[in-house]
């Protein structure tokens, strides 16, 4: 029987302390927790990496800035001294990169908008971790070939999975997001791929199906962290219904 496509539950911790109460919870409803450490008012990086090490399901964390929507503001040097220690503090976990699998207990999200040189530095320096390269558009969908200039970039800084958000204004616009998960599937590049807005939630329902790795989902409405987020619930119910 087929596996279904990964949920990645999205949390948004205001101190470690609720950071561990979140995770306990997202644990139970996804088989991957994002993180968002932006948040975190007493982020102590030592006392973090005790939390994750508890964790029963793979982790992605990432310093979200404001052109991401986040609150980090303490520069690009200082957001990735920060993901840098704590992917050094991770533990060896088994890793495949073959198109099938993927497997990395923790996976740390950086923009993709960062010069290639400090892209493949990174890479360089954190074998133990999965590298998830990010670029949104919060204002529309760039075209494909834009997407694919992305993609070919985050592929040569040595990217495990290539994470492409464009925002839906028409149902077009999906066609869009849906050709190109397609596109890199059949190269055999990790996606995430999906159109923001109402208009766009369709792609959160197909793009795993086409061959993206997992999609985001909410635990309940007051937790959504994007505009057209599911519930993890609902999502999973329409992958059944659709296999």
């Amino acid at each position: 029987m087929k596996k279904s496509p990964r949920v990645i539950i999205p949390i948004q911790p205001r101190s470690l302390a609720e950071t561990k109460k979140m995770l306990r919870a997202a644990e139970k409803v996804g088989d991957v927790v994002e993180i968002w450490l932006d948040g975190i008012a007493d982020l102590d990086i030592s006392v973090f990496q005790s939390i994750i090490a508890t964790a029963r399901r793979p982790i992605i964390v990432h310093l979200k800035d404001a052109a991401e929507r986040g609150s980090f503001r303490g520069g690009t040097t200082r957001r990735l001294g920060i993901l840098g220690t704590i992917a050094a503090g991770a533990a060896a976990s088994p890793t495949k990169r073959g198109h099938s699998a993927l497997e990395y207990s923790l996976f740390v999200d950086i923009p993709l908008s960062l010069p290639l040189f400090q892209l493949k530095k990174f890479r360089a320096a954190h074998p133990r971790v999965g590298i998830i390269l990010s670029w949104h558009d919060f204002a529309g969908m760039p075209s494909c070939s834009r997407l694919r200039q992305l993609a070919k970039k985050a592929q040569a800084a040595g990217a495990d999975i290539t994470k492409l958000v464009g925002t839906a204004k028409t149902m077009e616009d999906n066609y869009i997001i849906l050709h190109m998960t397609r596109e890199l599937a059949e190269r055999q590049q990790h996606c995430l791929t999906m159109a923001m807005g109402e208009t766009g939630q369709l792609t959160r329902v197909l793009t795993p199906l086409l061959g993206g790795w997992g999609m985001f989902a909410a635990q309940s409405k007051e937790t959504v962290t994007a505009s057209g987020q599911m519930m993890a619930k609902e999502l999973r119910q329409l992958w059944q219904q659709m296999s």
